[in-house]
């Protein structure tokens, strides 16, 4: 697995359990551009910059990047996040020479730049992508999902050689699945595959379904209280609250200053509090009309 930028939203010290549960389940935690040696609170905690397996006498490397803007939208602490495209050409450089034939990165950096990464890190032949929570798909699937993309995405370099990339959504909605052969090289030759809907069809996993047991009551009562309704849609998806303003955040920030209004110390001022703001990443979804 490669970590996210949300990894780091509680600093090393919410990293830390995070590795160390990663490193019980035997789970190798990769991330090229992470240099967390600097940070005393992951001492002893591994983050590979590669990890290389065989498959059929074939070596195949994995590398992975997160996100330059971990630097600023969380709290990476002492932790150096690197520049990204630097880091998997070194490493993938590195691998090549060590003679792994197959390349695979595992990405937090999003559908926009991941074509820039498989474009200058001609060593990468298939990429699979996170952050951006795309939805790439062949044809018409059976959801009113938007697809944004092929499946896989081809990225055609100056050297003649191909590389694949592939996001499957969010929520774990689907189930990525892709087919790819290739040459006596190592190099992409065909590929075939889809995501696939995790849908009623699909048998639950009684062990996961144990785990999750205790909390299902307390999730059901939650989502069936009312907690109010809106005469109008409150926007919010598609990042709209992260490009201009949405009525869906200003609800929730007046909302804030509500709570507050009555709530004032003084007799000489309105409020205590004189604006709220809030992360425009905190906007997820929109409320339809009507909606309780």
């Amino acid at each position: 697995v490669c970590l996210g930028n949300h990894e780091f939203d509680d600093g090393p010290a919410g990293l830390a359990p995070f590795l160390g549960n990663m490193s019980k389940a035997g789970i190798k935690v990769v991330t090229t551009n992470v240099d967390t040696s600097n940070e005393p609170l992951l001492e002893g905690k591994e983050v590979l910059r590669s990890h290389v397996f065989c498959v059929k006498g074939t070596k195949v490397g994995v590398i992975g990047a997160v996100t330059e803007e971990t630097r600023t939208i969380a709290t990476p602490g002492k932790v150096d996040i690197q520049d990204v495209i630097p880091s998997l050409k070194e490493e993938a450089e590195k691998l090549t020479n060590q003679g792994v034939k197959i390349i695979v990165a595992i990405t937090h950096t999003g559908y926009d730049v991941d074509p820039y990464i498989v474009d200058n890190v001609t060593g990468i032949d298939i990429l699979v992508g996170g952050h951006t929570n795309t939805f790439l798909y062949n044809g018409k699937p059976s959801t009113k999902d938007k697809v944004e993309g092929n499946y896989p995405t081809e990225v055609n370099r100056a050297d003649g050689s191909k590389g694949l990339i592939v996001q499957d959504f969010w929520f774990a909605k689907y189930l990525g699945f892709i087919q790819v052969t290739f040459n006596s090289e190592g190099k992409v030759k065909s590929w075939t595959g889809n995501p696939i809907l995790v849908n009623h069809s699909y048998e639950e996993d009684e062990c996961m379904k144990q785990v999750l047991e205790p909390y299902r009551a307390i999730v059901n009562e939650a989502g069936s209280r009312p907690i109010g309704s809106s005469k109008v849609l409150l926007s919010a998806d598609n990042k709209t609250c992260r490009l201009h303003e949405c009525n869906m955040m200003n609800m929730v920030t007046d909302s804030f200053l509500a709570y507050y209004a009555d709530q004032d110390s003084s007799d000489d001022m309105w409020s205590n509090v004189a604006a709220a703001v809030v992360n425009s990443g905190f906007a997820r979804s929109s409320l339809p009309k009507a909606t309780t």
